[in-house]
């Protein structure tokens, strides 16, 4: 499923596969996040670590959230990035990295990647409909 995806989530994917390969054991979601920021910014793309994301509606702040990142390629494709380190990933987790994507009001896609079962697990929101991919890779 990995090919019907952008040049940019393939990528995002390909360093965060690097990430976990680079990192013994399991850690908290921060150790990963600052690897994958270092990984993304020597990779050439433009990063904004933990935006603040307001969401409004008729004016008015419903909520806010914070992605672990906004990330955005030379040709300007976007993708709004959240990390997990957890055994398996929630219904909760994808709701909130689906209200993320849903708060940055642009058009982008959502990778939620988790970092914290044996194998890198990510799910691809497309532009404010579910639509989920498994890869899974094992850590041997």
């Amino acid at each position: 499923m990995l090919n019907n995806s952008t040049p940019l989530i393939r990528l995002i994917i390909a360093l965060s596969l690097l990430v976990e390969e680079s990192i013994e054991c399991q850690q908290p979601a921060a150790i990963y996040h600052s690897a994958l920021l270092k990984a993304m910014r020597k990779s050439g793309l433009t990063v904004r670590p933990r935006p603040l994301l307001a969401k409004r509606v008729n004016g008015r702040l419903t909520s806010e959230h914070t992605p672990d990142f906004i990330v955005q390629n030379k040709d300007g494709e976007t993708v709004v990035v959240c990390l997990i380190s957890s055994y398996q990933t929630k219904p909760a987790d994808v709701e909130e990295a689906q209200a993320c994507l849903d708060a940055y009001r642009e058009n982008a896609n959502g990778l939620l990647i988790n970092f914290g079962g044996e194998k890198l697990l990510w799910s691809l929101l497309v532009h404010n409909r579910r639509r989920f991919y498994s890869f899974e890779r094992s850590i041997a």
